[in-house]
């Protein structure tokens, strides 16, 4: 069980409280980048997570890490093998609503993914599908040029399917998932670690992305009825597992948090979620994002 401090008797404690938390984020990055680095004959690497777990920043690490001992790192989205629209099974949500299903298996173009991973284990240029949401179709392809030694990060939520898995297991490659686990004790209420990323979600998407927070709200049934259906019976099977809890948050994100909150529409049926979360954090104390060190995981969410 994870609990906010919540008392500092100087700004410099408080610091400090931050710079803990995420030395020990880092451990577990440094752990897993070395664990790679230290095997010469592996050419991919998986990596997989939840919604705002913090994949962008392990990606940034590993290219990093990984870069400064030489090594030329390639990242590639799961998301660009995507079939056509035309080809794709569609779904009804919860809602009543058909749309198309991105989150199966079925959505990815599994010929065209295997045809990637031989050229890139027997070291030939090889071209990715770009794929265009708009049009609802690849549309284009953007050429990688690899040399003996590169390393290709094969980043989405699909990583962990056993379709995927399997294809990437004819080959010597780590994988990586990413969530947040364990609970958090905040203003007395117990969050799970879903439910932290539900908060970092909700402001994420409202500051990056222009989603009011009762659009969030809609979807996110969604989106966990894929995590529990293609991404948790899995998830245990990976290499590398990283919890990018961070004890500090309920400080960090508190005054955006109440920000976005407070413009749940009041007549709508999120409210008084919305106004008991709120609750827990009024006697939160809040951390200035300026004690954010450069590389935190949480600029992801907080910019």
């Amino acid at each position: 069980m994870t609990e906010y401090i919540n008392k500092f008797s100087d700004a410099d404690e408080m610091r400090k409280y931050v710079l803990d938390c995420e030395a020990n984020f880092e451990h577990q990055l440094d752990l897993a980048w070395k664990s790679v680095a230290e095997d010469d004959e592996i050419s991919y690497i998986t990596l997989s997570g939840p919604t705002c777990a913090g994949k962008t920043t392990t990606a940034k690490k590993l290219i990093s890490e990984l870069g400064a001992l030489g090594k030329n790192v390639h990242m590639v989205s799961f998301d660009d093998f995507f079939k056509a629209h035309s080809r794709l099974d569609t779904v009804i949500d919860r809602f009543g609503n058909e749309r198309l299903d991105f989150d199966t298996v079925n959505a990815i173009d599994l010929d065209s993914l295997s045809d990637t991973l031989e050229h890139i284990f027997i070291h030939r240029d090889v071209e990715i599908p770009i794929y265009d949401f708009e049009k609802g179709r690849p549309n284009g392809k953007r050429p990688i040029d690899l040399s003996p030694g590169d390393i290709v990060i094969f980043e989405g939520i699909q990583a962990v399917y056993p379709e995927i898995v399997s294809l990437f297991s004819a080959h010597k490659y780590r994988s990586i998932y990413i969530s947040v686990n364990g609970d958090t004790n905040i203003g007395g209420r117990i969050f799970s670690g879903r439910q932290i990323r539900f908060l970092r979600r909700i402001v994420r998407d409202f500051k990056f992305r222009g989603a009011e927070p009762d659009f969030t709200y809609d979807i996110w049934p969604s989106v966990c009825d894929n995590e529990d259906k293609n991404m948790i019976p899995y998830c245990h099977r990976s290499d590398i597992l990283l919890n990018s809890i961070m004890p500090y948050e309920a400080g960090i994100i508190k005054d955006e948090l109440l920000h976005v909150l407070s413009l749940v529409n009041k007549n709508g049926k999120y409210i008084d979620h919305a106004l008991k979360i709120a609750e827990c954090f009024e006697d939160i104390v809040p951390i200035p994002p300026e004690m954010l060190p450069e590389n935190s995981l949480y600029h992801e969410f907080l910019g």
